[in-house]
């Protein structure tokens, strides 16, 4: 679901949660959480926000001008 998802946003057939980064941007919040001792309850949250964050910074970062470059998503 997370795949078809982002494939339709950045209308690229190649992009995927693992290829742009996004779960490994889930990880790294919730490994954070994790190191700083924050309550268990706090972890999906946390995850979610690394996602979404991620997320944003490589559509921000493929978009040139008002278009997004299909071929940035990836590269």
């Amino acid at each position: 679901m997370a795949g078809a998802l982002l494939q339709g946003m950045l209308r690229n057939s190649l992009a995927g949660p693992t290829v742009l980064g996004v779960s490994s941007g889930a990880g790294l919040v919730a490994l954070s959480l994790i190191s700083l001792g924050a309550s268990s309850a706090w972890l999906p949250f946390g995850a979610w926000l690394g996602a979404l964050i991620t997320t944003g910074l490589v559509y921000a970062l493929a978009k040139q001008g008002t278009a997004l470059s299909p071929f940035l998503t990836i590269v």
